[in-house]
């Protein structure tokens, strides 16, 4: 499984319109009660084409798991590689990057978190458990390295620092009404509104990371 997640899988635009229906329709009405009679018809295909494309309702939920979560491994590659950046720059585009990954595919996470179905079907467990290990892997490396530079402290535990950020993540999106009350933005458009919680997130999850993870001499602000 982590094999496949390690290669970049091209979708064509049919099968990527097929996903995003997929994606629309079980976040708002739940795996159990979307059919595939019903993503054909959001999609404007025949029914037949889900089958040839994916096999099955199962195989189509698990190509948007493979959709949309394959990114993660080149956006942190790319940072590993990246010379020019000091460890708390890239420390803030990690944190931008799963940011807007949350706020920018909002119907995809509240299915990731919401619902039933990613537990019940196993590939897709292993698919999200792989790409875990595989991303949590990847960040320690950057934690490695800035601590090799002098910027980080030892002994950071990386799995509950990216739970920290999921957690975050996740709560967010699951109380945005609850969000929109308390920063008084109940007569926002709902773009205006995200663009104000990216800024806050952003802010608010460098902060805290950047906290976590500095020698005591380290104060260094975020550039945005």
């Amino acid at each position: 499984m982590e094999e496949n997640l390690d290669q970049d899988i091209i979708y064509s635009e049919k099968q990527v319109s097929i996903l995003m229906a997929t994606e629309k329709l079980i976040s708002e009405k739940g795996y159990a009660a979307t059919s595939v009679r019903d993503i054909s018809q959001a999609a404007g295909i025949n029914v037949a084409m889900i089958s040839y494309y994916f096999g099955s309702k199962e195989k189509l939920l698990e190509a948007l798991f493979v959709y949309r979560i394959g990114s993660s491994r080149v956006l942190l590659q790319s940072l590993l590689d990246n010379t020019m950046l000091d460890p708390f720059q890239k420390l803030e585009v990690l944190v931008q990057n799963y940011v807007g990954k949350w706020l920018d595919n909002f119907s995809f996470f509240q299915i990731m978190t919401r619902e039933p179905a990613i537990k019940e079907v196993k590939e897709i467990s292993k698919i999200v458990n792989a790409t875990k290990q595989r991303n949590q892997r990847m960040v320690a490396r950057l934690i490695e390295e800035g601590q090799a530079n002098h910027f980080f402290k030892a002994n950071v535990d990386v799995t509950l620092m990216m739970h920290t950020i999921m957690g975050t993540m996740m709560s967010v999106c699951n109380n945005t009404e609850y969000l929109k009350m308390i920063y008084n933005a109940e007569k926002m458009q709902n773009d205006e509104f995200i663009e104000m919680l990216r800024k806050k997130l952003n802010a608010h999850l460098y902060h805290m990371m950047k906290a976590a993870l500095s020698l005591p001499e380290k104060n260094t602000e975020p550039t945005t």
